[in-house]
């Protein structure tokens, strides 16, 4: 069993806290100058006033006595109390506000919200936080920008935006919590450590820009909602090991996420890795890969997902150094998926059976493609791969416009039960620009050698005309 100290008493047990209002302890809150009191406030050593401020004792027992010492008022013998909605807002002369009475349990909206000076803020048995979900900046702490000392020991439930802007928060502790709101600590850019043992649910913006946040722990997170990781450029290969779900844009612009250990991940939304600094992941569970949730990844060399089944539009569009993908599941990649990925070289997809438009476009050192069962290929799919020289598609019945087009080193192409290539038999997209006369070997269908009024198939005459070396095979 271990203990921590606060103000001279054991308050921590583990995880229990052993906490209890006392009648020698004050509420404490330290100005600037003594003179500088809230409107309401004449006398500062009146406690009715306090009383009156504080709304008691509807909110809660009320204050038997203050006391002051220099800057300091000491409010005595409350508990109990709920701190009202916009009780100190935009204070600018409040620094420090400490409950060694143990007599605070509960602060609605705004209560400190851009008190600009205060730094300190201790609330040993303060359960709960209410913030606005229509506006997270009016949170309790909201904008306290030079706020850097906080100590909530049983904080369970935080409402949004309560520290919402609190720049200058370096660790955020929260032992008991096991609830919190949307953006609850957005835009605290000076944080660079986040420790949440008993969270399950990262909420919506909940660390957004917490440019600096590099050591968290989150031991018992399963779900990460919409931009709950967005713009943490300090954390660097993270470990949810039970986390099941991430949102929309879940750690977008995250530049150094590296080797991010999911091994729980089955969902992930759109965008969620958008522009991140991700390496070699790995997700052992995972089905399905949304729109863009990959894209710009331009550190990614590998990734692992043997279980994917789908790959949606623009999914790993510009991941520039992913060299080879195997997915042994994946039966579509929608539009775009791998576009521009420039260094990708390999590609193995046996299950395969849609290439959408544009699938790995711009390609540009692709050279090896297995797709034994794929049976269409849509437009430009492969256009601008200018490195791949053999392609076999043994099962291909559809090929859309522009497929090959720019494959300026495509050598030998077999597709030998085509019967679609192109929009028409009239058009000549499909071989289009290429006219370098590498292109030697064509395996076709009979069928495409007399389908338009007895001549070949438009884009196989392009082709001929183009390529004076070019042998066509007939099966």
């Amino acid at each position: 069993m271990s203990y921590i100290t606060y103000n001279g008493k054991m308050v921590i047990s583990g995880q229990k806290f052993l906490v209890k209002p006392t009648a020698t302890g004050s509420l404490d809150l330290t100005w600037d100058n003594i003179s500088n009191m809230p409107v309401g406030i004449t006398d500062p050593t009146n406690v009715s006033q306090w009383n009156t401020l504080f709304n008691l004792p509807t909110l809660g027992t009320p204050f038997a006595s203050a006391e002051v010492t220099g800057n300091k008022v000491s409010l005595k013998g409350g508990s109990g109390i709920t701190l009202k909605t916009n009780l100190f807002i935009s204070n600018l002369h409040i620094i420090k506000v400490e409950d060694n009475g143990n007599s605070v349990v509960k602060i609605n909206d705004a209560a400190f919200r851009s008190c600009s000076q205060l730094t300190t803020a201790s609330f040993p048995v303060c359960t709960e936080t209410v913030g606005s979900v229509a506006s997270q900046g009016y949170g309790p702490f909201a904008s306290c920008n030079r706020l850097s000392t906080i100590y909530f020991p049983l904080l369970a439930t935080a409402g949004p935006g309560t520290f919402y802007g609190c720049a200058s928060l370096g660790s955020l502790s929260f032992p008991s919590l096991t609830t919190a709101g949307e953006n609850i600590f957005g835009y605290c850019t000076g944080a660079t450590s986040a420790d949440l043992p008993l969270l399950t649910v990262i909420p919506k913006q909940a660390f957004q820009s917490c440019s600096k946040l590099s050591t968290v722990n989150f031991s018992i997170i399963t779900t990460i909602k919409d931009l709950g990781f967005i713009s943490c450029n300090g954390l660097k290969d993270p470990v949810f090991t039970v986390c099941t779900s991430v949102g929309f844009r879940g750690f977008s612009y995250s530049r150094n996420l590296g080797a991010a250990s999911f091994p729980a991940l089955t969902t992930i939304g759109q965008y969620c890795f958008d522009t991140t600094g991700l390496t070699s992941p790995s997700f052992p569970l995972l089905t399905a890969a949304p729109l863009q949730a990959f894209v710009s990844c331009t550190s990614l060399g590998s990734i692992s997902c043997p279980e994917l089944l789908t790959i949606a539009n623009t999914c790993f569009y510009n991941c520039t150094s992913l060299n080879s993908i195997s997915f042994p599941k994946v039966t579509t990649v929608n539009q775009s998926g791998f576009q521009q990925c420039s260094d990708l070289k390999s590609v193995s997809l046996p299950l395969a059976t849609t290439l959408g438009p544009t699938a790995f476009a711009e390609c540009a050192t692709l050279t090896s493609v297995n797709v034994p069962v794929l049976t269409s290929i849509g437009d430009y799919t492969f256009n601008n791969c200018v490195d791949i020289s053999t392609l076999s598609f043994p099962s291909v019945t559809t090929i859309g416009d522009g497929a090959f087009s720019s494959c300026s080193s495509l050598n030998t192409l077999s597709i030998p039960v085509c019967t679609n290539l192109g929009t028409s038999v009239d058009d000549d997209f499909v071989f289009w620009q290429i006219i370098s006369n590498n292109f030697k070997s064509l395996t076709v269908p009979s069928a495409l050698m007399t389908c338009n009024l007895g001549s070949p198939d438009g884009d196989i005459q392009y082709a001929q005309a183009n390529n004076a070396s070019l042998v066509i095979t007939q099966v």
